[in-house]
């Protein structure tokens, strides 16, 4: 099992089981999602009460990613509004932008950028997600006309 966290903060954010109805924010960017850190807060414990049995891998999304989508991985990628199926033309690359956060006009996040061709067009995103098992859900559960 391999337990997925932000770049650069694997490890953080994390509460215990019986803590999780007392935090104000388990959405909160740290770490990990608010519905992981309830799966992470559940692992730990069982891992605390059952032993190595419920042991995970905790890795760094970039790191993740990177393995994940390789130079020349068919994918789906977002296009500006439209979803597309294309070629990485390299690994994700990790950047800085600024946030759209008001209470800290200066505060950067980090975001995977990936290159991507499809149907001649080169663009870059940040959303891309597998193009094999999409294709194959389409395949099983049928496509609308």
């Amino acid at each position: 099992l391999k337990v997925v966290f932000f770049p650069g903060q694997v490890g953080q954010g994390k509460v215990a089981w019986k803590d999780l109805a007392t935090v104000p924010d388990l959405w909160d960017g740290i770490g990990c999602g608010g519905s992981q850190k309830c799966e992470l807060a559940y692992l730990d414990m069982m891992q605390k009460k059952c032993g190595d049995d419920w042991n995970y891998d905790a890795v760094d999304v970039v790191n993740f990613l990177k393995n994940e989508f390789t130079e020349g991985k068919v994918v789906n990628a977002l296009d500006g509004t439209q979803w597309c199926r294309g070629e990485l033309l390299a690994r994700p690359i990790l950047v800085e932008r600024p946030t759209s956060s008001s209470e800290d006009p200066n505060k950067k996040e980090q975001v995977l950028q990936c290159r991507v061709q499809s149907c001649g067009k080169v663009f870059t995103t940040e959303r891309v997600r597998h193009g094999d098992a999409i294709q194959k859900l389409l395949v099983s559960v049928g496509k609308d006309q």
